[in-house]
């Protein structure tokens, strides 16, 4: 039995990209860090305050919606441990997307696994500075947006990257 190379080459970027994340994000702290009121308000949310009403928030309601589900789908409550777990799913899952991207343009799998190391670093540097910060859903939508309009140059998945570019927009 052989083993598809793009698959190892991604499980092993993967399991890097997991351990850096984990050791940079709960390991650092930045002074002016503001998560605790990023976690108040997100909190304050997700008990049932209405946004701009009750809740006062620079940011859209993109942010609490996408933060209240998937605080919800995880289960966990809003602490600084699970805000910081819960930022590397953006912080693994954008990195396979660049991957992909690259992979889809270049056909180069070191291309590739350079673009996904690339991104894995300029997350982190992101990140870990401010966990749980509205730029965490801002750059992975910008990534999806940016591999949503590679869909459209394929005959097969056209419709699925127009619907894409929509809903991320």
């Amino acid at each position: 039995m052989t083993s598809d190379p793009r698959l190892t080459n991604t499980a092993l970027l993967t399991l890097a990209a997991s351990i850096a994340g984990y050791y940079s994000l709960l390991t650092r702290f930045s002074v002016w860090d503001d998560e605790g009121s990023f976690m108040i308000s997100v909190q304050q949310y997700m008990e049932g305050h209405k946004l701009y009403a009750e809740l006062s928030s620079r940011y859209g309601p993109i942010y609490y919606f996408y933060k209240w589900a998937v605080h919800t789908l995880s289960g966990t409550p809003v602490t600084h441990d699970t805000v910081r777990l819960l930022a590397m799913i953006p912080l693994l899952v954008a990195p396979l997307i660049c991957a992909w991207y690259i992979l889809q343009l270049t056909r180069s799998l070191a291309l590739a696994s350079i673009a996904h190391l690339g991104t894995v670093f300029i997350m982190l540097r992101f990140f870990t500075n401010e966990p749980g910060h509205p730029q965490e859903l801002c750059i992975f939508l910008l990534i999806c947006f940016i591999a949503a309009a590679q869909l459209i140059s394929s005959q097969r998945w056209r419709s699925v990257g127009i619907v894409l570019l929509g809903v991320i927009a």
